[in-house]
């Protein structure tokens, strides 16, 4: 009788004889088996990389938000205010004569104040104009540099050291100032500053209208987080 496919009969007695299977050999033989296991080792090496990653990347600490709160200190009165931007403009070291921090006041406290942030690498200089038609308007105007910004050194990298906790400090500041210069305080911001406005309409309840012009959210030159 003709042994079925894939086995072989024993020698012998036929009525001991026995069944024994015959290897089956993928690809009609051994070294395609051998390259399908170097296969199977390499996706899992892969798989067991993968793993291992995402077990560091959650191991990570989260963000502390407590980095990105407020800290509201605002002035007193007209006479803080006044005293706070000296000491701004005091610390400007280095600046393009144009881009130190600007106050056009009319002495006392006003009804409304603005504040005006600039954008990332621009400087107070931008919003001479308009600042201008704020203050014959009546408003006490303030404009005040982004951190590391506004330098006379146009080839200058201290704009890259701007992380988002110092536009939190910054904003923290001059809405400080704001609220000692007016009863109703605006803050106006472009790109990065519209950054900041953005930031202080969420986390200020002291800004009275927030105007966001242009706002850099999500900008990879420009901190969010």
């Amino acid at each position: 009788m003709t042994p079925a496919p894939g086995l072989t009969r024993t020698a012998g007695d036929p009525a001991r004889s026995s069944l024994s299977p015959t290897p089956f050999l993928l690809g009609g033989g051994a070294a395609p088996v051998r390259n399908a296991r170097k296969r199977i080792g390499k996706a899992g090496l892969i798989v067991g990389a993968m793993v291992i990653a995402l077990g560091g990347i959650l191991m990570l600490p989260a963000d502390d938000s407590t980095h990105y709160a407020s800290h509201p200190h605002p002035a007193a009165n007209y006479a803080e205010a006044v005293q706070r931007v000296e000491r701004v403009r005091a610390a400007e070291v280095g600046f393009n004569p144009d881009c130190h921090t600007t106050l056009l006041t009319h002495g006392a406290k006003t009804a409304k104040a603005i504040i005006f942030a600039p954008g990332y690498g621009s400087c107070p200089a931008a919003f001479k104009e308009l600042g201008t038609q704020f203050y014959d308007r009546g408003y006490n105007v303030l404009v005040v540099p982004l951190p590391y910004n506004g330098r006379a050194d146009r080839m200058t990298t201290e704009q890259a050291k701007l992380q988002a906790e110092d536009l939190v400090h910054y904003t923290d500041e001059v809405v400080d100032i704001g609220r000692g210069l007016g009863d109703h305080v605006t803050l106006a911001g472009i790109s990065g500053g519209g950054l900041a406005t953005g930031w202080a309409a969420q986390q200020r309840r002291d800004v009275d209208q927030a105007v966001l012009i242009s706002p850099a959210l999500g900008s990879p030159w420009c901190p969010s987080s």
